[in-house]
């Protein structure tokens, strides 16, 4: 698991690229992120029962991907076909407080988990 505030870096350098072409290593920070998002979005077992969130803010979603996994994926209106552009697509709502409404949206460990490790404060 990702140990906290490992991720603040990574979350304000987001921000302060998302509008603007994203450099590398905006890109990996972007991949970070997202990585992080597979893995606190998972099944979990709460009171002994599989839960799993499906439905996300600003229509992002969990579902199972090709590899059998279950992954964060984009708006099904999104153009597959140029991550660059998913990249930044994903970097402008970050900036503009996509990880804030995620976290008022799922379930308080979770949000804990995120807020911890990207560094967000609680609202």
């Amino acid at each position: 698991m990702v140990t906290p505030n490992c991720l603040c870096g990574d979350v304000q350098l987001i921000r302060e690229c998302a509008g603007k072409p994203l450099t590398p290593e905006a890109l990996i920070a972007v991949e970070n992120l997202l990585s992080f998002l597979d893995v606190v979005l998972d099944v979990r077992l709460i009171d002994g029962k599989p839960n799993w969130v499906y439905l996300l803010p600003r229509d992002y979603y969990m579902d199972v991907q090709w590899d059998g996994n279950i992954g964060f994926c984009f708006p099904m209106d999104f153009d597959f076909g140029v991550p660059e552009a998913q990249s930044a697509h994903f970097a402008a709502d970050v900036a503009s407080g996509f990880l804030e409404e995620l976290c008022g949206a799922i379930d308080p460990t979770r949000a804990a988990e995120i807020r911890s490790a990207c560094g967000l404060l609680l609202e």
